[in-house]
């Protein structure tokens, strides 16, 4: 979809994508005629100018879309001045093309917007997938970053240690596990330096995970690194099972 309030700019704009192997759905010269087009037309791309013809402009028509429909938006305009720039980084645009551009500048950011926007769209996907399965297991599991601060916590990991939704993030394990040894009662489990330091796994070691209002509750608890590239350790994740 191109925005564009100049109508030869308009027409010269579609005759290069179309010859470049692209499909212009429709196009638009104001700022309300591109917002209904675009969610009527739901296009794959919008090409959007920033000074349209009312009294909303590209970038203002650019945040209401996105607050409707999630579509990449390129920036193109003449200007490049620090006010519009800044005003146009908020609504987070998948680029921004200063006229006059060439065919090759033009398909170069068209192909990276639609690159980002898909391997955006599966991220979220996969994330989603990920809550989901979290969500609907039975064991309690937390994942944590290289200091061992949670950054992903189910609610049955909250629920055993006590603690409410959305309290968990950014909790150092050490405060929300509190464990004991089932034969000594001591605390002798180092999560810290066991897998975030010296990356050993720990499997179904049995203790008492001692809750937020005293009580003890039985369980299995298990932990793994995380490893980046070069095998470097930036997390562990923990899984733990009450076994009453």
């Amino acid at each position: 979809m191109i925005v564009e309030d100049e109508v030869l700019v308009s027409k010269d704009i579609s005759s290069r994508l179309i010859h470049m192997g692209y499909e212009v759905c429709c196009s638009a010269g104001k700022g309300s005629e591109a917002i209904k087009k675009a969610l009527d037309h739901k296009p794959d791309l919008i090409l959007m100018d920033i000074h349209l013809r009312d009294n909303i402009d590209g970038i203002e028509a650019a945040g209401i879309i996105h607050q409707s429909y999630d579509v990449p938006i390129i920036f193109c305009t003449a200007y490049s001045n620090t006010e519009t720039l800044e005003r146009a980084k908020i609504t987070a645009p998948y680029g921004y093309i200063l006229k006059p551009f060439d065919n090759r500048e033009l398909e170069i950011n068209i192909e990276i917007a639609l690159y980002k926007h898909r391997a955006e769209k599966e991220l979220r996907e996969t994330q989603e997938r990920l809550n989901t399965t979290l969500r609907n297991i039975n064991e309690g599991v937390i994942a944590t970053d290289t200091e061992g601060r949670a950054f992903l916590v189910n609610t049955v990991a909250e629920s055993l240690v006590g603690l409410q939704v959305g309290e968990t993030k950014g909790i150092p394990i050490t405060q929300m596990l509190e464990t004991k040894d089932f034969e000594t009662g001591s605390q002798n489990l180092d999560l810290l330096d066991q897998v975030l330091t010296k990356g050993e796994s720990i499997w179904n070691v049995r203790q008492y995970l001692v809750r937020r209002n005293g009580s003890e509750v039985p369980i299995e608890i298990s932990a793994n690194a995380i490893r980046a590239n070069r095998n470097e350790i930036i997390g562990m994740v923990i899984s733990i099972r009450d076994i009453s």
